[in-house]
């Protein structure tokens, strides 16, 4: 991987600005989330991925989310919206975990299917992958009623695309072994949290 070059470093900072933007309009406490649980953006240049944007976090290095590919046309800034809240819930659950509270109850050393990309995870991964998708639900149904008052197709047509695929996972056959197999794993606090997030999706209709 390589640093972005000066003119890839403006096109993010734009793409940035504007969803940031937009999120404040639509969510600020997703706002608010990202501004208290991701301190650094490292971006970086990925030849191997040419042509795909990813986003990562890690546990031994809570606050910090690596973009990769984020200059290029097929990342739009609604893209790094959904990157930004997907890594702050990464970074914010990491926070809480360290350093000794546990998001298991048990040593978690079993694997599961994830309804929505196919990987098998660890029931770390997949506890924080269930916490994400609740929420990325809830905020691209919220975005989806903002792009429709104004009107924006681009965005309403990506932020329907995205409820379209959160969806599918949730719809899916494995889906409640999935959230079954976590609830089942995690401690009290988590168990709470997730127990909420999916009762505000059924509540939009997302679960």
């Amino acid at each position: 991987t390589y640093p972005l070059l000066q003119n890839e470093r403006e096109i993010v900072r734009e793409k940035l600005l504007l969803a940031t933007t937009d999120m404040l309009r639509c969510n600020t406490r997703a706002v608010e989330l990202i501004e208290a649980s991701l301190w650094h953006l490292a971006l970086m240049s990925n030849p191997r991925e040419v042509g795909s944007f990813s986003s990562r976090s890690f546990q031994c290095l809570p606050g910090l989310a690596l973009f990769s590919n984020p200059a290029i046309s097929i990342a739009p800034s609604y893209a790094i919206e959904e990157a930004l809240l997907h890594e702050a819930v990464h970074s914010f659950l990491f926070f809480a975990e360290h350093p000794t509270a546990r998001l298991l109850s048990d040593s978690g050393l079993g694997k599961i299917r994830s309804p929505w990309t196919g990987a098998l995870l660890d029931l770390h991964t997949a506890a924080h992958a269930l916490i994400i998708w609740l929420v990325l639900a809830d905020y691209w149904t919220q975005r989806c009623l903002v792009t429709e008052i104004e009107r924006s197709q681009e965005a309403y047509r990506f932020a329907m695309q995205r409820i379209e695929f959160i969806q599918a996972g949730f719809n899916s056959v494995n889906y409640k072994s999935f959230s079954t197999a976590i609830v089942g794993s995690v401690t009290s606090g988590p168990r709470y949290l997730i127990n909420a997030l999916i009762n505000r999706c059924l509540l939009n209709k997302n679960v």
